[in-house]
């Protein structure tokens, strides 16, 4: 039986509304999925749908199921007997596209015995057709046609490579200590080994859903490019996930990294998971992953490294030479023990068909990395301290509570925080012009923050601002801090400056009470503005009227 999830109001309205109401968001259309929440499964639900979405937060778009949806609610959820029963719920529950057979094959059925009627097919239909409208597809002009000569461009070259760039996180760097650090001078390491299962990854740079693209650039081929061949040793060391391989060859593999890590001036080891859903193992995958590790339908069980990489790791180390590792992931790695070892440590994601090329693009310093990490990277202890089909994020006596906004760092501290991340550069943040203290309880205001680059190198940076209810009496334990706006700066050159403008808004300092109503309590409130683990403006204190 598939999972149902329990949710409260509060918890419901305070994680989902501001991703359909947002105005900078504004979806056209909403997936449900394949859980249940409070026992009734989502594509359903007329409770969350209907009402909550629908009624309650104002959404008019679409709402299509996730593939197979309809099916799970009474093959394996077994809360309706029949396909018809289904189909009829889900229609009322305010679902117009299904990813599946349930709604085309039983609508006749449903309509014929009473369960539907043609007036609650109306309702979907006109939803159905004001979407195509708003794409276009009945404008008397011709739809566009595009040609083969218009894929793979210079154009969307430059975009990929940008994207892969811009998505490199800088987690630990220059620490006291360490034998190396980033960005690799080619003057001091003439050689380097490519060491690690994800060294010279290839279909593992493109994660899940993806398409085919016209080539991929491992990251061995990128330091290969920098470095030159000749200069650029590899070993892999050992697989991403855990296979049948005997352990014995398993310490071999490990044994020739070693080797290799002897014969060069600095080891860059390529460590992480395997994130594709398509092959399911080589040799769909590549050669390192017999295993999926994150995907859809896989649920980690641990946030450990998998296999043998940490002894990996930790047999490279022992060499006491200049060691540089970057992770390919997507979801949080514990990563405590490397982390402890002062080690650089590059967080490189699932970069595509340039990924290896912006990997070795910041290890050398061609580009200056300005990522921010996009979620709270946890130690594996948060797995058996938190039940994931509770919905709520707050913390307990024994629950330390999940996310930047709840996680209860006394209880648990995270390994990098949300919107952590460094440069090669130096930045500095401040707030401009006098800030108003008091403030009206309908009155937006506009926060402006100098960025100054104070370094030597060009570098962009993420810089995310926050607001905490420090005190007010409506909402009992309200979030340690919540995002009201970010900006991403690029490209900013040595000893200039930028400002950026972000307004927060009644709405963007509001709060959820434990009945599920948004409210803007009048109280004492904190804001501030970081740029990752680089720099941060003073906070300041306002009163809300």
């Amino acid at each position: 039986m598939l999972r149902s999830l329990v949710g409260s109001e509060m918890c419901i309205r305070d994680r989902f509304e501001m991703a359909v109401t947002s105005a900078t968001v504004s979806p056209g259309a909403v997936m449900c999925s394949y859980n249940a929440v409070n026992g009734e499964p989502m594509c359903t639900n007329s409770q969350l749908i209907a009402g909550k979405l629908r009624q309650e937060f104002g959404f008019d778009g679409l709402v299509a199921t996730d593939c197979g949806a309809l099916e799970d609610a009474w093959e394996h959820h077994h809360r309706y007997k029949r396909p018809v029963d289904a189909a009829a719920a889900a229609i009322h529950a305010g679902v117009d596209s299904n990813c599946g057979s349930v709604l085309p094959s039983s609508l006749g059925w449903a309509i014929g015995n009473g369960s539907l009627s043609e007036a609650d097919l109306d309702v979907t239909v006109a939803r159905l057709l004001a979407a195509r409208f708003k794409l276009g597809l009945f404008d008397e002009q011709d739809l566009p046609q595009f040609e083969i000569g218009e894929v793979d461009t210079e154009r969307h070259r430059d975009l990929a490579l940008d994207a892969a760039r811009q998505g490199v996180v800088l987690l630990q760097n220059n620490v006291l200590g360490a034998k190396a650090k980033l960005p690799l001078s080619k003057t001091k390491y003439k050689t380097v080994g490519m060491l690690g299962p994800n060294a010279n990854a290839s279909m593992n740079l493109l994660s899940g859903y993806h398409g085919s693209p016209p080539f991929l650039v491992s990251p061995l081929a990128g330091m290969s490019h920098k470095w030159g061949s000749a200069n650029v040793k590899y070993s892999l060391g050992c697989n991403v996930s855990i296979n049948q391989t005997p352990p014995e060859e398993v310490q071999a593999e490990i044994d020739r990294a070693v080797q290799v890590s002897k014969e060069v001036d600095v080891i860059v080891l390529g460590l992480g998971l395997c994130g594709d859903n398509y092959g399911g193992g080589p040799p769909g995958e590549d050669s390192t992953c017999y295993k999926i590790d994150e995907s859809e339908g896989i649920d980690r069980p641990s946030l450990a490294l998998p296999g043998a990489q940490l002894r990996l790791f930790r047999a490279v180390q022992a060499l006491e030479k200049p060691l540089v590792v970057f992770v390919m992931n997507a979801g949080p790695v514990d990563l405590t023990e490397i982390r402890d070892s002062k080690v650089p440590i590059v967080a490189v994601g699932y970069g595509g068909e340039f990924g290896g090329q912006a990997t070795a693009d910041v290890l050398a310093g061609d580009y200056n990395p300005g990522g921010a990490t996009t979620v709270t990277w946890y130690p594996d202890q948060i797995t058996g301290l938190v039940s994931f089909r509770e919905m709520s994020l707050r913390s307990n006596r024994s629950n330390p509570g999940r996310t930047y906004r709840f996680l209860d760092e006394n209880k648990l501290a995270p390994i990098w925080r949300f919107g952590h991340g460094l440069s090669y550069t130096v930045f500095g943040l401040e707030f401009e012009d006098p800030i108003n203290s008091t403030v009206d309880m309908n009155s937006t205001v506009e926060w402006k923050v100098r960025v100054r680059n104070t370094g030597t190198m060009a570098g962009g940076v993420v810089v995310v601002c926050y607001v905490a209810a420090v005190d007010q009496a409506v909402v009992r334990d309200p979030p340690f801090r919540s995002v009201f706006d970010f900006e991403r700066v690029e490209g900013l050159d040595p000893q200039t400056n930028t400002t950026l403008r972000f307004p927060l808004t009644p709405r963007g300092r509001s709060l959820v009470d434990e009945q599920g109503v948004r409210v803007t309590p009048p109280g004492v409130y904190s804001v501030w503005c970081q740029a990752g683990a680089i720099a941060s403006t003073s906070k300041i204190s306002i009163i809300v009227k």
